[in-house]
């Protein structure tokens, strides 16, 4: 016997509505991170993957990031132009911050990880997770559990 759950996600009317994109939450990294710095020197020493898991408030899926994640170069998926216009509002950038865009799986949340790039003009060697905006409602999946 194996439980099957289907997720559906409704959308209400209002999460559809551009002026959703006004409700962003603050959130300090250490909030929603088990870690927030990620060292290369150690990933190099020690030949240990330094790893952070992200809980999503709103359906409380998990997402871990590796420090590769935070370096240059590395392709982004972004999420849409709204949310992202909402993000550069409600937080800017700062000189040698970056930031990390992403869909929660489990409910597609949009989501930003800000951080601090550290090392020198040729490669950056350290991040630190400053800071998540994420927006402060979004709609439940709905789970309906079946027998197979």
């Amino acid at each position: 016997m194996s439980i099957r759950k289907d997720v559906h996600i409704r959308l209400s009317p209002r999460a559809r509505q551009s002026d959703s994109c006004g409700m962003v939450r603050h959130v300090a990294a250490g909030e929603r991170f088990d870690r927030t710095r990620f060292r290369s020197e150690v990933e190099y020493l020690d030949h240990v993957v330094q790893l952070a898991a992200y809980r999503c408030p709103h359906c409380g899926t998990g997402v871990e990031f590796q420090s590769r994640h935070f370096g240059p170069g590395v392709e982004r998926a972004t999420v849409d132009p709204r949310w992202r216009s909402a993000f550069d509002a409600a937080r800017p950038l700062a000189a040698l911050e970056a930031a990390l865009e992403f869909h929660c799986p489990g409910c597609t949340a949009p989501v930003r990880i800000i951080y601090a790039q550290k090392g020198d003009q040729y490669r950056i060697f350290d991040a630190d997770l400053l800071e998540v905006l994420e927006v402060a409602t979004w709609p439940q999946p709905t789970t309906q559990g079946s027998l197979d």
